[in-house]
Parts: C-alpha cells; sequence; structure tokens
C-alpha cells in the first residue's frame, strides 16, 4: 500500500482535516482519504474517515510511504467507522437490500421501496453529483450502514437533506448514530448550507430520539405514502 500527497487544513483551533492520496497495489485501486481529527484529552483523535475511489494515478508525489496496517480502533465508540462513496455495480445488492430494510424499519414493510432499477438508476445520479453524499459505512472492512444525503431546493433556498440514514441492526443502540449524524453536517457545512432536513416515521422512535438528541426539530406532518414528520435543524 502507497500512501502519498498528505494534506492538512485547520477546520478549528483544535479540529483539522487531513487528506492524503491511496495506492492499493494488490487491488491496483487509487482512493483519496479524508479525515477529521480533534484534539481532546491531551491527544488528537481521528472523528471520522473516509474513502473516496478515484481513477487519477498517483504520480509527482512529494511525499510516499510503504505502510502495512490500518488505522486502529480508537477507545471511543464509533471510531474505527470508514465512509466510503457507493460503488454502484460492486455494491448494489448491499444498498438495495439496506434500503429495504429501512422501509421495515419505519413503515413495517418494504412495499414502499419501488422498483430496484429504477432506485438504482436514482443513486447513479447522486454518486455523480454528490460522491461523498452517497456512502457505504464499514467496520472493520464489513458494509455495517448507509447514508445518502444532497443538496436540493426547498422553498426557494438551498438546503442539506438526508435521504437515508440506515445501520444494520447488530449496530444499532450502540451509539453510532450521532457519528452519522457528524458525517452529514459536515457534508453540508461543505456546502455552505445553513440548514438540513429529513423526513421519518413518527413510528421510528429511536431515530426520533437520535434526531431530537441532534438538535433537529419537527417542522410539519406530511402524508404522501405514508404519515411522516419533517424535521429541520440549522447548522452553526
Amino acid at each position: 500500500m502507497i500512501l502519498s500527497d498528505f494534506d492538512m487544513h485547520p477546520l478549528s483551533e483544535d479540529t483539522v482535516l487531513t487528506k492524503f492520496l491511496n495506492f492499493d497495489e494488490v487491488m491496483a485501486e487509487h482512493t483519496i482519504r479524508s479525515s477529521i481529527w480533534q484534539y481532546r484529552n491531551g491527544s488528537w483523535q481521528m472523528f471520522f474517515h473516509q474513502g473516496t475511489k478515484t481513477n487519477c494515478p498517483l504520480i509527482n508525489s512529494k511525499v510516499c510511504m510503504n505502510v502495512s496496517r490500518n488505522y486502529p480502533n480508537k477507545t471511543k465508540e464509533g471510531d474505527g467507522m470508514i465512509f466510503r462513496t457507493i460503488n454502484i455495480d460492486k455494491d448494489k445488492e448491499t444498498i438495495v437490500a439496506f434500503r429495504k430494510d429501512s422501509y421495515v424499519v419505519s413503515f413495517g414493510s418494504e412495499e414502499g421501496f419501488g422498483d430496484e432499477e429504477a432506485y438504482l438508476q436514482r443513486m447513479r445520479e447522486r454518486v455523480c453529483q454528490f460522491p461523498d453524499g452517497q456512502v457505504i459505512i464499514e467496520r472493520d472492512r464489513k458494509p455495517i450502514g448507509q447514508m445518502e444525503l444532497q443538496i436540493r431546493q426547498y422553498d426557494g433556498a438551498e438546503i442539506g437533506y438526508v435521504n437515508l440514514f440506515y445501520l444494520i441492526p447488530e449496530y444499532r443502540g450502540k451509539g453510532l448514530g450521532k457519528e452519522l449524524v457528524s458525517y452529514a453536517e459536515f457534508f453540508f457545512r461543505k456546502f455552505g448550507v445553513s440548514e438540513y432536513q429529513l423526513r421519518v416515521s413518527p413510528d421510528n422512535q429511536d431515530a426520533l430520539r437520535l434526531y431530537s438528541k441532534s438538535g433537529m426539530v419537527k417542522l410539519r406532518e406530511e402524508n404522501e405514502r405514508y404519515p411522516v414528520w419533517r424535521m429541520s435543524k440549522f447548522l452553526l
């Protein structure tokens, strides 16, 4: 494995964004890696890590070194997760299964999911437009969740919108949801929006608790195919 082109951008006095290029010599894959680090309790700790595959080769690198290990697991629950852009061809079975289960969790049935090919086509378009917003969440190389984030128009203004927060059953109730929220808010801030929204089933009490604790508030009730609450949060 070859790492190169290291860069660091301060986000605040105790938070930095780091980026580097990764070349997997075995898989012959290039990936842009991004991490957010925060200074806590006298040491720097990784807040999240994301990988985005790219076709660009690693050339003219100023800094290069070989490594043979992954990032170590952190002490804080939720660290060690990797957020990578969805590869539709590779991940289609996973994202379809995750999306269907999200309907079961929220509405008791996957009936509202609709046509698989129509969903995959929507995802292809979103991956092209917002690659960092359409991500598989992995832990120990295992897919454990998915997020779908985008920027859209609402009442004449651009807002962030969460189409999906999802974790598989064995990773729910472990405090990992707040890491997904933190990633989403960082994503929306990159686009300069001051508000983001989502819709949630009023029967999904675990999700409602997470969103309320994260500072989201109910805007109104809506009912298209299913009754849902539209919730919002303004980013400071």
